[in-house]
């Protein structure tokens, strides 16, 4: 066969692999289902509170719980910067040595996965990842051994009594064949007037403000169960509605001290 025509056929044969990856990704992509993440009230309060904190700079944390399936997930704990978490107007570094020491004890003493992280982008009016966002996390998803990854955006709107924070939730999701999908945009379900019994309980308390920046006194932790004057108090463990949801759905069950064994990956 002329060299010519052989090229021409390459050609044409790395052409109809490229158009078949393209239609294998478009399929995958339209075959997702929405992407949803359950979160306690306590918890997006958590957010809200360190967010106006800084309300001209950005601030951020990571987000513990565990996935349901490949695109519901649920964050049982916040966490918060730490101490020496760096920061400018347009960026924000967790402080590494206080997410290894409160990542490893979530993990190995309570049972929750590291799913994701939340940042600020304060008054920027920005309410998705930015570039250098998702540059970030694409590039250290494969070296943390992760296939999906969620990202919480906090913005701010508003002054004084009217100040509004808002969280967006995206998902960054591998495909087995590791190409990046594009980033989605998630729905929050938060289950109002719930705390995460994690946030109740006093010992993850006391270990998290070890080396946590602005953490809250005893006083103010953020307990949406009992801020009205209307409702019972609570112990400081109960089963939530959330447990019981996720208990029916998916025999899930996660109690603080015990670890999951059950979490559907």
């Amino acid at each position: 066969m002329p060299r010519q025509n052989r090229s021409r056929k390459n050609n044409g044969q790395k052409t109809n692999n490229i158009n078949q990856r393209q239609r294998s990704n478009r399929a995958e992509i339209d075959s997702r289902s929405k992407f949803t993440v359950y979160m306690y009230e306590s918890e997006q309060a958590q957010i809200e509170k360190w967010v106006k904190l800084r309300e001209n700079i950005e601030t951020g944390g990571d987000l513990f719980g565990l996935w349901i399936d490949h695109h519901t997930a649920v964050v049982q704990f916040v966490l918060g910067p730490g101490e020496k978490c760096r920061r400018t107007t347009v960026s924000f570094y967790q402080d590494i040595e206080y997410l290894r020491e409160a990542g490893s004890y979530l993990t190995h003493q309570h049972g929750l996965c590291n799913i994701g992280q939340w940042h600020s982008h304060h008054r920027l009016s920005l309410t998705r990842p930015s570039g250098g966002d998702e540059n970030t996390v694409w590039g250290n998803m494969p070296n943390l051994g992760l296939n999906r990854y969620i990202v919480f955006i906090a913005t701010i709107n508003g002054y004084g009594k009217s100040t509004k924070v808002s969280i967006n939730p995206y998902l960054f999701e591998m495909n087995q064949r590791g190409a990046c999908l594009p980033v989605e945009s998630g729905i929050m379900k938060v289950l109002k007037g719930e705390n995460s019994p994690f946030r109740s309980n006093k010992v993850i308390d006391n270990f998290m403000r070890n080396g946590g920046e602005n953490y809250p006194d005893q006083k103010e932790t953020v307990d949406i169960a009992n801020q009205s004057s209307n409702k019972k108090k609570r112990p400081t463990l109960y089963t939530s509605k959330l447990e019981v949801w996720l208990k029916k759905k998916y025999e899930i069950i996660f109690t603080p001290g015990i670890a999951i064994d059950s979490i559907v990956t």
